[in-house]
């Protein structure tokens, strides 16, 4: 059941890649980011006031919740629509599962989790398989400038990953220290994430205003066809918005931060190998795209990562301290 809710989760998240892609080519990234984590954040939040009546939040938890607002969704969120604006929606997918590493590293800095022989086996067969990924950069990527043999793009995406994964910690503590439920942390993280894009769009963007695309696929040129511009540019920017916030801010956050009761971070992490393969498998069905020899490899390698480091996952007992446990 669990193990099928974690495949659930990263097909979900391929997904998100693709519809975020999209999205920025509508809409400018700051102000994609605020629109989607506003209105996501009020209606968590709606939902969680729904269930349980109330909004209770303990003063001794503010310094983790301004931290979870920060790194959980404002710098993650808003360097990655930055970056995808550069990177294909496959390599950040890839990119992403680097995770892992960061997690685990940032996990044993902090004194929650121990990395064992078996662990440190599996990390470095993930990190195998993402290397020769890392070195490649295409022409778009280079536009933005490099650094050594990374492109810019590539570095605000690790930068993007390295808040992701402090901020998951972050949720999981809250959910362990304090007793919040997933809907209420991840609903006042988006909902202060949201604001402070919004604020960063107006300085940063300027007027809110719809980006006209250079290139169209050939779906969204019939829309705009049928009922013209800018009705159809309008349309399609609130449709990949409003499908980025049920698929990813909805199902997908509220699933992991759930998954994290059974597992732990730095494992759901590492089952993010699943995410790019299938992106792959999705451009494969969708769009004709041929699926290469190195996602072979990768699975394969990632399969074997997984399987070490889950010999000793099954062993944890808990990766985060207790802290305090009043509501």
């Amino acid at each position: 059941m669990y193990a099928l809710l974690i495949v659930i989760l990263y097909l979900l998240f391929a997904v998100t890649f693709t519809l975020a892609k999209a999205a920025v080519t509508f809409l400018p990234p700051f102000l994609c980011i605020g629109l989607r984590m506003v209105v996501a954040g009020v209606l968590l939040l709606g939902a969680h006031m729904y269930s349980s009546g109330r909004l209770t939040i303990n003063k001794k938890s503010w310094p983790l919740l301004l931290q979870t607002i920060i790194f959980h969704i404002y710098i993650a969120y808003t360097a990655e629509f930055w970056a995808l604006q550069y990177v294909a929606s496959a390599k950040t997918a890839l990119i992403y599962n680097l995770s892992p590493f960061i997690t685990a590293l940032i996990a044993a800095l902090l004194g929650y989790e121990v990395l064992t022989k078996r662990k440190m086996i599996g990390l470095g067969f993930g990190f195998a398989a993402l290397v020769p990924w890392l070195l490649s950069s295409t022409r778009v990527e280079e536009i933005a400038g490099s650094v050594s043999f990374v492109s810019v793009p590539e570095l605000v995406l690790l930068g993007a990953v390295a808040s992701a994964c402090y901020g998951w910690i972050l949720v999981s503590r809250l959910m362990r220290e304090y007793h919040y439920t997933p809907l209420m942390i991840n609903g006042i993280a988006m909902l202060g994430g949201g604001l402070l894009a919004l604020v960063g769009s107006f300085y940063l963007e300027g007027k809110p205003h719809i980006v006209i695309p250079t290139v169209l696929g050939s779906w969204e040129l019939r829309l705009v066809n049928l009922i013209g511009t800018p009705h159809a540019f309008y349309l399609l920017s609130a449709g990949y918005l409003i499908a980025l916030i049920i698929v990813a801010n909805i199902i997908c956050y509220n699933l992991y931060a759930y998954l994290l009761k059974r597992y732990s971070a730095t494992f759901l992490s590492f089952a993010g190998f699943l995410c790019p393969l299938f992106a792959a498998m999705l451009g494969r069905i969708f769009f004709g795209e041929q699926l290469s020899s190195y996602f072979i490899i990768t699975m394969f390698l990632a399969m074997c990562g997984l399987y070490y480091f889950y010999q000793d996952e099954g062993k944890r007992t808990d990766i985060l301290p207790t802290g305090d446990k009043s509501a």
